[in-house]
């Protein structure tokens, strides 16, 4: 599934939606700038338009920045 995580449309129908939160996941948590507002809101779009539920995925978010700043 890893290796699919930047090329989702060519993904295996059967991990289809694994790699589709991969590839979410991969965007937020970007390497130059985690969790930033800029690639959190990136990877809330991605994961709307993948029909993938971003409610808890929002929240989730925001802890992570909040812990962030605490640091």
């Amino acid at each position: 599934m890893i290796k699919y995580a930047d090329d989702v449309e060519n993904c295996p129908a059967n991990c289809k939606k694994e790699v589709q939160i991969l590839n979410v996941v991969k965007t937020i948590c970007n390497v130059i700038d985690p969790v930033s507002d800029t690639f959190a809101e990136e990877g809330l779009a991605k994961a709307k338009a993948y029909g993938l539920e971003t409610r808890h995925l929002a929240k989730a978010i925001e802890k992570m920045q909040d812990r962030l700043l605490e640091e």
